[in-house]
């Protein structure tokens, strides 16, 4: 085998570690999990094909692949580090494909975002300060901002277009969603793994014990992530939220709580 062959080889390996990791299992059969899609799995026939398509060309036993990949023992949330973090533990966060490229951008270029800003937002202060948030949101994903924006308006003026394009573009699709109140406050709240912005549509007059329950999620540092069939995990709680409603007074709340809307 020449070195050149070798060097290839080495790499669909690194290839093959960097995607996959091994978790523990309870049983004979080896499980590993491939980490961008969060699928675990124990047939290990997967890694010598994916070994094969990256480039790979040894006779390796697919035991042997299992056996080089990096031992995860459990997940954390950490918005940009990389996907294995130190110590065993699966980054739930992804970085998104969209990245700064440090060209300076024309006003034509950034033209018709401002427009849509300003349908939403035609007081010049407000609009300001929302191009600030969504701007620190995407910057630094790894920082929690204390504020949540209430947007109430009529039907058919964007805010879709924001949740489903917008954001998840600049944030990276597994970031970014769209989402309801129960999908937050409710018995199970998956929707909340790997985010760092939720938008919450249609939300309507609700109970003051819903209000309080989205307010702690807000502002609490942790928050518990509860999934069907998996274990119950506490991770940082990164989430920047944005409420979008239709109604005139979509929360209950307390005296001492300060909120500006936009109409």
């Amino acid at each position: 085998m020449t070195n050149a062959a070798t060097k290839t080889n080495k790499e669909a390996i690194n290839i093959v570690k960097a995607r996959f990791v091994r978790l523990p299992s309870n049983t004979s059969s080896g499980r590993f999990r491939d980490i961008e899609t969060g699928i675990a799995q124990s047939d290990a026939c997967i890694l010598r094909d994916y070994y094969c398509r990256s480039g790979g060309n040894e006779d390796l036993d697919p035991a042997y692949l299992l056996g080089c990949l990096d031992w995860a023992y459990g997940e954390r949330f950490v918005p940009n580090a990389p996907m294995i973090l130190g110590n065993g533990f699966i980054n739930l966060w992804r970085a998104p494909d969209l990245q700064p490229s440090g060209a300076t951008v024309s006003k034509e270029e950034v033209g018709p975002f401002i427009e849509f800003l300003k349908r939403w937002f035609p007081d010049d202060n407000e609009r300001d300060y929302f191009g600030w948030w969504i701007a620190m949101s995407v910057r630094h994903q790894d920082q929690k901002i204390i504020a949540t924006p209430l947007l109430r308006s009529e039907h058919g003026v964007g805010k879709g277009f924001m949740a489903e394009t917008f954001l998840p573009g600049l944030l990276g699709k597994s970031s970014a969603a769209l989402c309801h109140l129960k999908d937050v406050v409710g018995d199970f709240n998956e929707t909340v793994e790997g985010k760092t912005c939720l938008v919450i549509d249609e939300v309507y007059r609700s109970k003051k014990s819903t209000t309080d329950s989205l307010k702690s999620i807000q502002g609490n540092a942790t928050l518990t992530l509860r999934r069907k069939h998996q274990p119950v995990v506490v991770i940082d709680n990164y989430i920047n939220f944005i409420i979008t409603s239709n109604d005139h007074i979509p929360l209950a709340r307390i005296s001492h709580d300060r909120i500006n809307k936009n109409g």
